[in-house]
Formats: C-alpha cells, structure tokens, sequence
C-alpha cells in the first residue's frame, strides 16, 4: 500500500502552449491538477503527498512570470483550495528556503500551515523552493553552527542528530 505519493508539478507552461492558451492558463490549470492529486491521494487512503512546486530553476523565469505565480498564490482561488482542504481534513506543510519569496507571500504560507494544523486525513508537503542538496548545505551549516556556538560536539553527528536539522 502507497502511504506517500511525490508528484513533480512540471509542464504547465508547455500544457498552455500546445492548446494556444498564454503560459499564465498553464499555471492556473495546475491549480486543477493539484486539487485532482489531493483528491485521488484522499480516495486511496494515501497519507503524504509531496508536490514539487517552484523549484530553484524557476526563480531564472522571467519577473513578470514570477509575479503571476506569486499573486496566483495569494489570490481568490488559491484561498478557496485552502477552504477545501480545511474542510477535507488535509494539512499543508511548506518545504523550501522561503526567504527567497516576497515578505506576503511568506506571511500567506506561514498563515495556510496554522489553518490546516489540525488536518489528519492527508498531509501535503508543498516543496516550494526547495533542492535536495540545498537542504543538505542548510542542515550542515546549521550544524556547524552550533557546534561553533558549542551546543553539540563533533562527535554527536549521526543520522539521528542529522534528522533533527533537515527541513522535513
């Protein structure tokens, strides 16, 4: 049995492009695709998925691109996929370097993971900003860090010490 599913959110320009939509449709069509995944992960039973949202390579977009994706975040319809996992009973938990994105958009993310806390159905890792080996890097400076500021030893480096610095 599936209890984690990982979707790469990719294509949606190209999705727009092929139907003659401008790259803007693209995005908001993935809004749709997002909402079918929830609901496919709610009707298996599945109990984490985990979306690849923006990724580092998106921030080389072109800035009018990025504001588009941005105010999508913080718009109408945005909000009312909130209302719905709400009421599903689905948590969303931001994964990424969200220091990279504009103070309201930070201040929506931080807003939407208290709103859905109590959700137990289904819990969705929305991988925003987010690289594999920049999570590695982050965890290791933070762990150089404190042993500079001596709240651990060299020696007290193990996997499970390891875990506690890793952003999921």
């Amino acid at each position: 049995m599936i209890t984690h599913l990982g979707c790469i959110m990719d294509g949606n320009r190209r999705w727009a492009l092929q139907r003659g939509l401008p790259s803007w449709r693209g995005h908001q069509e993935g809004i749709e695709a997002l909402k079918r995944t929830v609901d496919f992960c709610l009707q298996k039973k599945i109990s984490h998925l985990s979306l690849y949202l923006f990724s580092l390579e998106n921030f080389k977009r072109e800035p009018q691109e990025k504001q588009f994706l941005f105010d999508l975040f913080l718009s109408a319809t945005c909000a009312a996929l909130v209302q719905e996992c709400i009421a599903k009973k689905v948590r969303i938990v931001f994964i990424g370097d969200q220091m990279q994105f504009p103070e309201s958009l930070r201040t929506t993310i931080d807003d939407i993971q208290m709103r859905t806390t109590e959700g137990a159905a289904l819990v969705v890792y929305l991988l925003f900003c987010y690289g594999g080996q920049q999570e590695i890097v982050a965890a290791v400076q933070q762990i150089a860090a404190d042993i500079a500021a001596k709240k651990i030893l060299p020696n007290q480096i193990n996997k499970d010490l390891f875990e506690q610095y890793v952003w999921m």
